[in-house]
């Protein structure tokens, strides 16, 4: 075929729904002359020399320029509120705007706090690169969570941007006290959503380097 048919291109040369650690060859044209594969963390792209000097090839195997594209990482995000129909909004919007994540949802302190500790049925959660956390949970409250979360050598060092309907300066306070990364207005609409998610994106999941990165 013409193209490496739907969904969203994951990095140069890397066919949609590669993933890290595959190794295939994925195609071979002999018109074409180009094979693709995944190694790991990187793609191959494997094309016929043409001559001529070529600052991006990497090395020659059997008559084949080999050039290397790393795939990005998969950011992983904890989501931890309650009402499902927040929670809905703010996990599409997330997908719709950021590239390479994961959305983990929970709807309690309990839940959160399990996901964190790898307990129960989370024992092989992914540690999450940051956490978004509503402030008002059923049982154990998001301050409660909070406290934990930054008192615990293994996750202390996750971002946490915790959310509420409210605007209390007391709660504002009590979460800085408690090492929250930033106090954020829940969004109410569509557009305060993607407002939220394209600064979480452009600041969190850019340029900062998130402890773990080289985990």
């Amino acid at each position: 075929g013409s193209g490496w048919g739907a969904g969203p291109r994951t990095a140069p040369h890397l066919p949609s729904g590669a993933r890290s650690g595959d190794f295939r060859l994925l195609t071979h044209s002999a018109t074409r002359g180009q094979a693709e594969g995944v190694v790991g963390e990187a793609s191959l792209a494997l094309t016929q020399p043409t001559g001529g000097c070529d600052r991006h090839r990497r090395d020659l195997v059997g008559g084949w320029n080999m050039e290397i594209a790393q795939v990005p990482a998969t950011r992983t995000i904890l989501l931890v509120e309650d009402n499902a129909a927040d929670a809905r909004k703010l996990e599409r919007t997330l997908y719709a705007l950021v590239d390479h994540v994961r959305v983990t949802q929970v709807r309690t302190g309990m839940e959160a706090l399990a996901n964190l500790q790898r307990r129960a049925q989370y024992e092989s959660a992914p540690t999450p690169d940051l956490v978004i956390l509503d402030l008002h949970l059923p049982g154990i409250s998001g301050l409660d969570v909070l406290g934990q979360l930054k008192s615990d050598q293994a996750t202390r060092r996750i971002p946490v941007l915790v959310l509420s309907a409210t605007y209390d300066s007391n709660d504002i306070d009590r979460a800085y006290d408690a090492h929250a990364n930033a106090f954020i207005p829940k969004p109410m609409g569509l557009a305060a959503s993607t407002q939220l998610v394209t600064a979480i994106r452009d600041f969190w999941l850019g340029p900062v380097t998130l402890a773990g990165a080289n985990r």
